[in-house]
């Protein structure tokens, strides 16, 4: 049986990325290797892959995504800005936001006013390695989960 899994901020080709938010990496070809290899060890085939958005800011590194297991769909983030026809060669979907069973997948946190009736959870990124102090949220940002995809069971 498949299983879904949720991440975000991967930053593919962001040098900047790595000191900012203190990555164990010392260049971007380590660490897009390492973000490969990580998700693989998690991620089959067939399972499922939500990406909470930012990916790159650059179409050249895009192609990376299919080194990376399972069938993928993405939430785009505030530096996802290349055109949808690009993101379209790897993921089967493409949104803004998305709802699934009681989660809100976005990659900004949502207001809290959003939670507690229909919707239970907030999945998100954006964050990196901080999260917020409510239990509602939870951080899928590589930075804050040991630079690998992560599955949720929550209800």
């Amino acid at each position: 049986m498949s299983k879904v899994f949720y991440t975000s901020d991967l930053h593919l080709g962001h040098k900047n990325i790595i000191k900012y938010c203190n990555r164990p990496v010392n260049d971007i070809e380590e660490m897009h290797e390492l973000i490969i290899t990580n998700w693989n060890e998690v991620v089959g085939k067939n399972d499922l892959v939500w990406v909470l958005g930012d990916i790159t800011f650059k179409n050249y590194y895009l192609p990376l995504m299919a080194k990376m297991n399972g069938n993928k769909k993405l939430i785009l983030g505030n530096h996802d800005k290349l055109k949808v026809q690009e993101y379209a060669k790897y993921f089967s979907t493409i949104r803004g936001v998305a709802y699934t069973n009681n989660y809100i997948l976005s990659h900004f946190p949502v207001h809290q006013k959003q939670l507690g009736g229909r919707w239970k959870y907030n999945l998100h990124g954006h964050l990196h390695e901080k999260s917020m102090n409510d239990e509602r949220y939870i951080n899928v940002c590589l930075d804050y989960n040991n630079m690998r995809p992560i599955e949720c069971h929550v209800s």
